[in-house]
C-alpha cells in the first residue's frame, strides 16, 4: 500500500514494520525505496519468531544492512552528506 501511495518514495533507512514479520517488508517495497540500512525494532526475549528468516533474507537480497535492537541493542543514527552514521549501545544483561 506505501508504494501505491508514494510511488517515487527512496529512503536511507528503513524501519522494518511489526519487528519483521513475515509479511511487513515486501521485495517490492525493497526495491522501489532503496534502503541502505534497515532497523528491526524488539526486545532480546522474543518467543514469536521474529524477525522472520523471509525478511531477513529479503533484506540480505536487496543488499540491505541490517540492525536489529535484539542483537545491537540501542542504534543511533545520524544524518550526514554521505548517508546515516550509525553507534551501537550494546544491550545490557538483564540483572
Amino acid at each position: 500500500a506505501l508504494t501505491r501511495v508514494y510511488p517515487d518514495l527512496t529512503v536511507d533507512v528503513l524501519v522494518v514494520g511489526r519487528r519483521g514479520h513475515r509479511t511487513a517488508t515486501s521485495a517490492v517495497l525493497l526495491e522501489r525505496a532503496a534502503p541502505r540500512l534497515a532497523v528491526i525494532p524488539g526486545g532480546p526475549y522474543n518467543e514469536e519468531g521474529r524477525p522472520h528468516a523471509d525478511v531477513l533474507e529479503r533484506l540480505e537480497a536487496a543488499g540491505v544492512r541490517v540492525y536489529r535492537t535484539d542483537r545491537d541493542g540501542t542504534i543511533q543514527m545520524t544524518a550526514a552528506p554521505r548517508g546515516p552514521r550509525v553507534r551501537l549501545v550494546p544491550p545490557q544483561p538483564p540483572p
